[in-house]
């Protein structure tokens, strides 16, 4: 059956590849900060392609006074600029009908962000730009990465300045290739000292302000990440205009939740992940149809004549998590699928994740035998995926107390366990006896006393092999259905298999606590150690 999501994107993929093999071409050229040299990098491109033969023009191109630039721009054709009169000033803009009347194969514009004189066409310039991209002209253009208008607020963080000539990313929609021209911030610094960048008052302003050394870093790593989402971008739509899977190249992070019990600690914990690799974050929930809900806008559940206290609390738990979400920065979506894994897995594939966070959840021992775990049905099926399972402190602590079980009465997972493991054994030894006629019987009540002794307490062991030993006599013991044993063989069968459960019991028993004193030794010693490591560091800064 074709998901309709599927479809949208297919179509939505397809319909941008169509308008950006018809219309006109956009590249640009992008950069952390002025003076970096995106002009210089785009006039060259200019002239490598006119001495290729292709008919470019300069629109407009600023040089700000630097001569290396210059000397490129007097190398190509460059169309004459519009006067505007603006008050008493006069003010030079691009001619944008002089450059649609000229269509020149490629149109340089430089300054992508500029705001136009009053008076022009459009405000801006990347209005100028989408007119000529309509007309069919390719443009190259340039644009420093604190004028994305959907960074802006990012920006203001970084430099405590507020930008206000912005481009919509939505421009970004016609692009056809994006070129970052990098500059370590050393490097830009020396530029501005030597007076390549700005006049030298003007240079030594801005490196009090905006040009600082960190400001720079923090932009220059803004800029590589802009490129590697739009590259992402990119490589996905056009795969999936194409009909072929396309893995992502951006680690974006996909937080799971399910309202039972740790969903807030969910949404800060994969909050903080994403945040350290600076990607976007999505809160989902999955429906499975089993359900109602209604948390997806943040609408509480609507009122039913009797709702489960239980359904209730589990509803309202996700509530407060999405918009606690939303308070943060990410998005909340709820996913509707019978297949929890599946969901997931197609929502991550839909939204370019790669990593998946995931509550600790309640394994049943049964579903954990076959496979049908959550956890597990999500590493078989999603391998490029990174998979990360968190656990609040309290299910930690519990997890911990379960290690060995404390309290002297069987805890009800352990009957269960107890149970469960006697009612299999007896069903196998019955097959065992009427499919291969097999007399020894023993050995396979016995695996079942190991395998109980493996997994909890000596207490168990002891339980199962007196049931084991009472069920093996009843039903498989001549004459059956009784107590008694009518042969010596028989007896000393029965007797010896009691001993050897009891004995086996223990030593499983004593294994399993010995790995569980090695696991709390180990994890002492690396406290120790780095304890001992944080001790010496001290030392070596008190001297």
């Amino acid at each position: 059956m074709t998901n309709p999501t599927e479809n949208t994107r297919k179509a939505d993929a397809l319909i941008g590849e169509f308008k950006r093999q018809t219309a006109g071409r956009l590249t640009v050229f992008l950069g952390a900060s002025p003076g970096v040299g995106k002009t210089y990098a785009m006039l060259s491109r200019g002239r490598e392609l006119q001495r290729q033969g292709i008919d470019v023009l300069i629109g407009i191109v600023e040089t700000h006074g630097r001569k290396e630039t210059q000397a490129l721009v007097d190398g190509l054709p460059c169309l004459p600029r519009k006067r505007v009169q603006y008050r008493s000033h006069q003010l030079e803009e691009m001619d944008l009908d002089a450059l649609l009347a000229r269509r020149p194969a490629i149109a340089l514009v430089d300054e992508m962000a500029h705001r136009n004189a009053p008076g022009s066409r459009h405000e801006r310039r990347w209005q100028d730009i989408e007119e000529l991209l309509n007309a069919g002209i390719d443009v190259y253009t340039t644009v420093n990465v604190q004028h994305l208008e959907s960074l802006n607020d990012v920006v203001y963080q970084i430099t405590g300045i507020r930008v206000t000539e912005t481009v919509p990313d939505t421009v970004f929609g016609r692009l056809r290739d994006i070129r970052l021209v990098d500059l370590p911030a050393r490097e830009l610094i020396e530029r501005l000292n030597q007076g390549k960048v700005y006049l030298p008052e003007q240079a030594k302003k801005a490196l009090q302000a905006f040009f600082s050394p960190s400001n720079l870093t923090a932009l220059r790593e803004l800029a590589m990440q802009t490129v590697a989402d739009q590259v992402d971008s990119d490589l996905r739509e056009a795969r999936i205009a194409r009909g072929i899977d396309s893995p992502s190249m951006q680690r974006r992070v996909l937080i799971a939740i399910d309202g039972r019990g740790q969903s807030e600690y969910l949404v800060r914990a994969g909050m903080r992940i994403a945040e350290r690799r600076g990607v976007p974050w999505t809160v989902v929930t999955v429906v499975t149809g089993r359900q109602s809900f209604s948390a997806a806008a943040g609408k509480r559940p609507e009122k039913k004549a009797a709702p489960p206290s239980a359904e209730q609390s589990r509803q309202l738990e996700i509530d407060k998590a999405f918009a606690l979400a939303r308070r943060l920065g990410g998005d909340t979506e709820v996913l509707h699928n019978a297949d929890v894994a599946q969901a997931l897995l197609d929502a991550s594939d839909a939204r370019g994740v790669r990593t998946i966070v995931l509550g600790r959840t309640r394994e049943r021992p049964i579903a954990r035998a076959f496979n049908r775990t959550l956890t597990q049905r999500l590493l078989q099926r999603g391998a490029r995926y990174e998979l990360t399972i968190i656990g609040d402190a309290r299910s930690a602590e519990r997890a911990r107390l379960s290690l060995p079980p404390t309290p002297n009465r069987l805890s009800r997972q352990e009957m269960l366990i107890v149970i469960l493991t006697c009612i299999g054994a007896t069903i196998a030894a019955t097959l065992a006896e009427r499919l291969f006629a097999l007399d020894e019987l023993s050995i396979i009540f016995l695996v079942a006393v190991v395998f109980v002794a493996s997994y909890t307490r000596m207490i168990c062991a002891v339980i199962t092999a007196l049931i084991c030993f009472l069920v093996y006599d009843y039903i498989f013991i001549a004459p059956r259905f009784t107590l008694l044993i009518s042969a010596n063989q028989a007896l000393v069968t029965v007797i010896m298999f009691l001993f050897a459960a009891l004995l086996t019991g223990r030593l499983a028993s004593k294994l399993r606590m010995q790995v569980i004193a090695l696991r709390a030794a180990n994890r002492h010693a690396v406290s120790i150690e780095k304890l001992g490591r944080a001790l010496s560091t001290e030392q070596i800064w008190a001297r």
